[in-house]
């Protein structure tokens, strides 16, 4: 990836906690459905232009963009 000049370019990160519908407690489901989609237990999964992930907690679902894009 060559170098951007600074502010030229951006990503974008979107955060979602899972949660039961009913009570809205949380479902720390995300490793069960990284391997669902990746038939085995990863933290990343890739997406076409986007990226899945898992950073800490098993309740929270991360959707980002592979890489910057040029404004």
């Amino acid at each position: 990836m060559n170098k951007l000049p600074l502010f030229s370019a951006c990503g974008i990160e979107f955060e979602y906690m899972v949660v039961r519908n009913s009570d809205l407690s949380i479902m720390p489901i995300v490793d069960t459905l990284f391997k669902h989609v990746a038939n085995e237990y990863v933290c990343d999964v890739d997406i076409g232009l986007l990226d899945w992930s898992n950073e800490l907690a098993l309740h929270v679902l991360e959707l980002k963009t592979k890489l910057p894009e040029i404004n």
